[in-house]
């Protein structure tokens, strides 16, 4: 992370591990400040950067990788983010993409979480879950699990 006087950059990875009922410690991207109050206790408030998407899969069933595909927009990458209140990302130009692949074992009875970066997906999105070692070469070994052509809002701090 690259912290400068009013903003910051950082990277949301494209690839992360899959954690059983969490995120990836090294993807989900937050920020703090201190506030001094009532005549010299500082307080520490930290905010989430990214925005989180959460999903599970049926009992009984395992999967190798996870990916979701928003062609032409930023999901992972080098991102700015302003300091303040309510801080907001934005993409650093070329250096994003459409993409997060959750790469690990993913078994039934559990959530898991892929950190993205807030945006509007207008053109929506594409789930899939992946067999076996999840080989992104072997389409064939894939199933669709959500796809929407309709816009979708990814919001900071809030989970989809």
């Amino acid at each position: 992370m690259d912290l400068k006087a009013d903003y910051f950059c950082f990277t949301i990875p494209d690839v992360q591990s899959a954690v059983a009922g969490s995120f990836d410690p090294a993807a989900n991207v937050s920020v703090g400040c201190t506030e001094t109050i009532f005549g010299g206790a500082n307080t520490l408030s930290l905010q989430n950067v990214c925005a989180l998407l959460k999903f599970s899969v049926p009992e009984g069933t395992s999967y190798g990788s996870a990916l979701i595909l928003s062609a032409g927009n930023s999901l992972s990458g080098e991102f700015s983010c302003t300091l303040g209140d309510a801080p907001e990302a934005s993409p650093v130009t070329g250096k994003t993409l459409g993409h997060v692949i959750l790469q690990g074992e993913i078994s039934g009875g559990n959530w898991y979480y892929m950190a993205v970066c807030p945006s509007v997906l207008e053109g929506g999105f594409a789930f899939y879950l992946f067999d076996g070692e999840g080989s992104m070469e072997k389409l064939e070994d894939y199933s669709t699990v959500k796809s929407t052509a309709r816009a979708v809002t990814l919001k900071r701090n809030v989970i989809l």
